[in-house]
């Protein structure tokens, strides 16, 4: 972990960061940008430090919470597509709660994975999840290596209304 994760789980600014380690505020603004370099040994006292002082923030988890159903053009080139009564062709979606509290589907667009908010969703006259309404947003670096993404396995989750 570099000097600027650590800083930034904490939640402190730069002046407070260096404040609390005693060391001068420009050069732990060199280290940061990558003027100067920080001492391993540096490194791991720190962290050490700021684990047992209980100074990190923890780190909120994406979650599964259930699935929903979603008919649009993937469900329709999809094998695993099912069909309602009345014809209507849809696949079953993990839905997932981010960690600032949103919740919706995980997907991939074709060149990155994009989150979409549950509630930017139509429902047709089924009651089934069409076409966003909105743009979603792209799914950042760190929120990737947090999300359990979820295999082909839905069936033990409970249905979103």
């Amino acid at each position: 972990m570099t000097i600027k994760e650590m800083r930034l789980r904490t939640g402190m600014t730069q002046n407070e960061f260096a404040n609390r380690l005693s060391i001068p505020t420009r050069t732990l603004q060199n280290w940061e940008c990558g003027t100067r370099e920080c001492p391993q040994y540096l490194l791991n006292l720190i962290g050490y430090y700021l684990k047992h002082e209980n100074l990190f923030k923890p780190e909120e988890d994406i979650t599964v919470i259930g699935k929903v159903k979603i008919a649009d053009r993937a469900a329709e080139l999809s094998l695993c597509s099912e069909r309602t009564e009345g014809g209507t062709v849809f696949c079953w979606e993990a839905v997932y709660k981010m960690s600032d509290g949103q919740i919706g589907l995980i997907q991939w667009d074709g060149q990155k994975r994009v989150f979409q908010p549950l509630n930017d969703f139509k429902h047709n006259a089924e009651g089934i999840r069409t076409q966003p309404m909105h743009a979603c947003r792209s799914i950042t670096r760190a929120e990737m290596k947090k999300a359990p993404f979820c295999s082909a396995r839905l069936e033990n989750l409970s249905e979103i209304e």
